[in-house]
């Protein structure tokens, strides 16, 4: 069945590639705001949801434009109810309850909470986007796709046997690509023109390591992706500094930062688009600005896109474009010494363009390079070096040496880099001390979190956030 499934994604792969060559006719998708004009401006005066999110994720049970000719026509009549008009003319979702309880076992309720996550695609005629295939929704308040969750997602299919599953993934990054030239956020209309950190290249190396036939399909469309990345032709750009989403460097050669030509909204912005929100990186004058500064994970991501295009264009045997992404990737790795690696500290460091200084935050997307294979062996042991000395717990691994917490996500991809430079047994200390973690809180509380208070797990903060990048971890780690 494994092998049928995969001729069909092939002949998928291929459609994306026929069809993005040429205009791609698409349902135009709206944010809540622009969609519901009046009605939006009014509910929000109103302050009636103390979660807005609830009506930005409403689905309509008629056709929009029906819906706002009745309220034009009503909401000035007397005794006229704007809740009851909401609550009849849209299906609201139930936002109430944060995290799942139960009294399962540990490992049962973390496989069936992963389970239940896993969602059909659907037009709700909201601001949710359909996606081609199945996806794992975050759980509580975010039922919705979100790109960076799925590597970890598709890995954690493909520790279960369940390839299929984990192409249906892959697929949905695709698609993306094929109708916006990106892969967004998360599939919700306000996510649209901000794109997510750009694991595709991750997910792909994931879905060939277990199907290397599907190989030489992925180069054209990653390309599109990665060209979004480094968009910069033209007059506009300027012989040195920041232009979009690179900064020019010396002799007209580049590095990429965060950048988004979309609009924020409370739910969206460049800085949530990086992954690390309330963290001492990207600090300047005092607030977080992400877009003054080249990122070490962004840019030893970029670094492996460019080593998988490679990598996928030699096995359709097109030798041009084979090196000149390695090219791409050699040039890549020179400036990321120059710029990120500090050699006095032996560790990697963003660098903020504007006062051309290394940062002073120290945190995991160190670990990045050490993945993507970036760093040499003397480069790997300094890392790794600070990591057991410096943000290794009893819980698990800081994410950032200023602050006490430790998310799943970032504890898993130091495993994973840690097994890559060499040291397997660090890994399997990491790894049992955060399924260790888990197990406690959970025989603690009845419920698991995504990101936890290291030194103290009771005071993990138990606000609404997205439980499916946690889950996978777990379900790849104990199937292991």
């Amino acid at each position: 069945m494994i092998r049928i499934y995969f001729t069909v994604f092939q002949a998928v792969i291929v459609a994306f590639m026929t069809v993005s060559c040429g205009t791609v006719s698409k349902k135009e998708y709206q944010n809540p705001q622009k969609l519901w004009g009046q009605l939006y401006h009014d509910i929000d005066s109103a302050k009636l949801f103390v979660n807005p999110k609830v009506f930005w994720d409403a689905s309509p049970r008629g056709k929009p434009q029906a819906i706002l000719q009745h309220y034009t026509k009503v909401r000035n009549e007397p005794g006229f109810d704007l809740i009851h008009f909401v609550r009849e003319n849209f299906n609201l979702p139930d936002y109430s309850q944060l995290y799942s309880v139960s009294d399962r076992s540990f490992e049962d309720y973390v496989t069936e909470s992963f389970r239940l996550l896993l969602t059909r695609p659907k037009d709700d005629g909201g601001s949710l986007v359909p996606t081609r295939m199945r996806y794992l929704s975050g759980g509580g308040m975010f039922p919705e796709y979100n790109y960076y969750q799925s590597f970890f997602v598709i890995k954690a299919f493909q520790s279960l046997g369940k390839d299929s599953l984990a192409a249906d993934i892959a697929t949905n990054a695709f698609q993306f690509i094929q109708d916006y030239g990106y892969v967004p956020y998360g599939n919700r209309s306000y996510y649209l023109g901000f794109t997510g950190f750009p694991v595709l290249s991750l997910m792909a190396e994931a879905v060939s390591e277990k199907q290397p036939e599907l190989l030489p399909w992925f180069g054209n469309l990653m390309a599109r992706d990665y060209q979004t990345w480094m968009a910069a032709t033209g007059q506009d750009t300027p012989k040195a500094g920041p232009y979009r989403s690179i900064v020019v460097l010396q002799d007209g050669k580049t590095l990429n930062r965060f950048f988004s030509e979309g609009t924020p909204n409370r739910y969206i912005s460049l800085l949530k688009t990086t992954e690390w929100e309330e963290s001492s990186r990207f600090m300047a004058e005092g607030r977080q600005q992400p877009e003054r500064f080249l990122p070490v994970d962004l840019n030893a991501a970029l670094y492996h896109f460019e080593q998988m295009l490679a990598t996928s264009f030699a096995a359709k045997d097109r030798k041009e474009y084979t090196n000149s992404y390695k090219a791409l990737g050699q040039i890549r790795k020179e400036l990321f010494d120059t710029y990120l690696y500090d050699a006095q500290r032996g560790y990697y460091y963003d660098y903020d363009v504007v006062t051309q200084t290394s940062s002073a935050a120290e945190t995991l997307a160190a670990v990045f390079p050490l993945l993507t294979g970036m760093s040499n062996a003397h480069q790997a042991a300094g890392v790794i070096r600070k990591i057991e000395s410096e943000f290794l717990t009893e819980n698990g691994v800081v994410d950032d040496l200023s602050l006490d917490y430790g998310s799943a996500e970032m504890n898993y991809l130091a495993i994973l880099a840690l097994r890559k430079a060499g040291r397997p047994d660090l890994a399997e200390t990491l790894k049992n001390r955060w399924l260790k973690l888990n197990r406690e809180y959970f025989s603690n509380n009845r419920h698991l979190l995504p990101v936890y208070n290291l030194r103290d797990p009771a005071q993990s903060p138990k606000s609404p956030a997205r439980i499916d990048g946690a889950l996978s971890v777990l379900i790849i780690l104990l199937n292991e």
